[in-house]
């Protein structure tokens, strides 16, 4: 059992940086393709490290103690930054995003010191649970900066679902598999965080058994195997998915932004006059185009307000007036032809008017007419 357990977190490892690797050569490459890039290789090569902690390797090669630490707060920014990409308009890098990556600078000079120490001193600290419980003064302060490590990386998580909750409503989630797929993926990386904060936690403030927080890193790599497959297969399954999704997430923003700006109750009231007291809908030519520059919004506009508070499309809506108007000429002027009745609805053919109507009453405008004599 161990020795595929082990097998899968070599695999995960291994697989991230072939991912990587794949991204990087892709033709017409774009920022996300390179952030994707530093991102899994950074995964790759803590996943790596986590498998020969865990196997036991790192014991024989003490001088690859805490290399994977850089690389674990690296991913934070590099993952944010990815789905900025992904779901905001025309984004562009500005040098002060430099300040993100200015922390693994001071990451590194403040754990140089430590890669400088003897395989014995890098040893003794790997003994005691990757320096969790240790006192001695090998490195006394790794357990604080692991956790100031994955506070960061929570801190990044929640910025980025907060500026995007509007994406994360299910009924919008569910209309394309591919932002459905990426919302699992971003799951996995919410709950390996809260694995991993709970065990540290555990260890370090609770004191259980040592042998918890291996359970912890164990379940997390697998995990992030898991999480790496999906990454593959979403690659496999969709070669462009980087700007199909982008597209999707900026056709999901703008649907949920398009009336935000919009005196939607004024709106309705200009509708209701251009439709009971103008009659707009008597104009076979009138469109969704066109009934949007009398009200002074884009057809989109008004497309989510008649979906959103009428719970209807154009064609329902607009046809729901003409047949009701159709009511009072079939009934009030008998001897007028049905045709010349759907013409001064607004029909432009007799067909379309006869399916309008039955879908609505039931019945033909013919025997509507002879109901009500």
């Amino acid at each position: 059992m161990d020795s595929i357990l082990e097998f899968l977190i070599f695999f995960g490892g291994f697989l991230s940086l072939v991912l990587a690797t794949a991204h990087l050569v892709e033709k017409n490459k774009s920022a996300a393709n390179y952030l994707i890039f530093l991102f899994l290789a950074s995964i790759g090569v803590w996943q790596i490290y986590h498998g020969c902690m865990i196997s036991g390797i790192l014991f024989s090669y003490p001088h690859l103690a805490l290399v994977h630490v850089p690389f674990l707060y690296i991913s934070a920014p590099l993952l944010y930054f990815y789905y900025t990409i992904l779901t905001r308009d025309n984004y562009e890098f500005k040098s002060s995003i430099l300040y993100h990556f200015i922390p693994v600078v001071i990451i590194i000079i403040f754990i140089t010191p430590f890669y400088m120490k003897t395989a014995g001193e890098k040893l003794a600290l790997l003994q005691s649970l990757v320096g969790l419980r240790s006192s001695a003064s090998v490195f006394p302060a790794y357990p604080y900066l692991i956790m100031a490590i994955v506070t960061t990386i929570s801190v990044y998580a929640m910025v980025f679902v907060v500026s995007s909750i509007r994406m994360f409503r299910k009924k919008l989630i569910m209309e394309k598999n591919i932002t459905f797929f990426s919302i699992i993926i971003i799951a996995f990386d919410f709950t390996m965080i809260l694995i991993y904060i709970f065990g540290y936690l555990s260890v370090r403030v609770f004191s259980l058994p040592a042998t918890f927080y291996l359970v912890t890193i164990k379940t997390i790599s697998v995990l992030l195997t898991i999480q790496i497959y999906l990454m593959l297969v979403l690659k496999w399954r969709y070669p462009d998915y980087i700007m199909q999704m982008r597209h999707e997430a900026e056709r999901i923003r703008y649907a949920t932004s398009r009336i935000e700006r919009l005196d939607v109750d004024t709106v309705l009231a200009n509708l209701k006059h251009l439709m009971e007291e103008e009659k707009v809908f008597c104009d076979e030519e009138l469109s969704l185009g066109g009934l949007a520059d009398e009200l002074d919004i884009t057809p989109y506009q008004l497309s989510q307000i008649l979906n959103e508070r009428l719970h209807k499309n154009f064609n329902t809506y607009i046809n729901e007036y003409r047949i009701r108007e159709s009511e009072s000429y079939l009934i009030d002027d008998p001897k007028r032809s049905v045709l010349s009745v759907s013409c001064a609805v607004g029909f432009n053919t007799l067909a379309t008017f006869y399916n309008a109507f039955c879908k609505i009453h039931g019945m033909t405008p013919t025997k509507f007419r002879e109901r009500y004599k």
